[in-house]
């Protein structure tokens, strides 16, 4: 089972909306995710949060369930969306507009998909210029039409890595949590693999 959350970052262009839509068995709007989908006619199946940023609450359809929180909590709303699909037992959650002005709240859903890792759930956070994938052991990646990958080290003792299919190799080498040497590689086919023999890495492929 697919799971969309629709969070209240920066707005994605509706072709991605009604895309990421199309593919989702399940959607939950965390707070103003749900003008994102309402601008376009589009029902959420669950729409949460403490509902102090959402335009129009009283629009929102009777068949809609809700679950209202304290505005005083100790979780954002696109937390409580991971919580709450994690409970359905999804194979892959997909967040949009998690990424926005509020780097605070951009960098936490960001650590999110690690939460969702450790589900094992397939978790990504994916907007009109960059897909964000968390990463232990070894993947093979799409390119998906993306013009750039980034592998950046989330652990302080840096990462072990080696890649096949790019256009500049790692073979088993040391990258440091502090280094840039893993940013703008490129995937030179239609995909790649990625084997970190340790440490932990967010993945980024983007274009401009």
């Amino acid at each position: 089972m697919k799971c969309l959350i629709v969070a209240g970052g920066a707005t994605d262009s509706d072709e991605l909306i009604k895309s990421e839509v199309s593919k989702a068995d399940y959607i939950i709007c965390a707070d103003s995710g749900y003008d994102k989908l309402s601008r376009l006619n589009i029902k959420p199946d669950l729409l949460l949060g403490d509902f102090d940023s959402i335009n129009d609450f009283k629009s929102v359809s009777k068949d809609v369930e809700i679950l209202k929180f304290d505005v005083r909590k100790n979780f954002t709303d696109s937390e409580l969306a991971v919580i709450e699909a994690v409970k359905r037992n999804p194979t892959e959650v997909t967040i949009l507009a998690g990424i926005g002005t509020r780097l605070d709240h951009s960098i936490s859903n960001v650590f999110l998909l690690e939460k969702l890792f450790r589900e094992g759930i397939k978790g990504k956070i994916i907007n009109n210029y960059n897909e964000i994938i968390y990463l232990e052991g070894k993947m093979i990646i799409d390119n998906n039409g993306y013009k750039y990958i980034s592998i950046i080290p989330l652990d302080k003792e840096g990462m072990q890595i080696s890649t096949v299919g790019m256009a500049y190799e790692l073979y088993d080498e040391r990258i440091d949590f502090s280094s840039t040497r893993g940013i703008s590689n490129e995937i030179l086919g239609k995909e790649a693999e990625i084997i970190l023999h340790s440490g932990r890495a967010l993945v980024i492929k983007s274009h401009d």
